[in-house]
């Protein structure tokens, strides 16, 4: 079955997104990926979280107007959007 690249399932059946970053941002960052637990065993509800955050990470990253992050703030970002979709889900 078919899941797209940012996606990565544990062997526990737990979805990931999993961010790698261009080859400018691992320079800056020291690092060639972000992965971050998704919470859920649900194929379709993480394709929807996973590109959400993608399109979060991309835009960020991709502006010219923001100020210069590092690897904690880009995983202080997706926690946020992590924990705004739990939010919303609970109403």
């Amino acid at each position: 079955m078919y899941a797209p690249s940012f996606l990565h399932k544990s062997r526990h059946g737990i979805w990931y997104f999993r961010y790698v970053f261009s080859r400018p941002w691992r320079q800056r960052l020291g690092k060639t990926e972000l992965r971050r637990s998704l919470a859920t065993r649900d194929r379709h509800e993480a394709i929807r979280q996973a590109r959400l955050l993608a399109v979060a990470l991309e835009t960020r990253l991709l502006s010219p107007y923001d100020s210069p992050m590092d690897f904690s703030d880009i995983r202080s970002l997706v926690d946020h959007y992590l924990d705004a979709g739990k939010q919303s889900v609970d109403d």
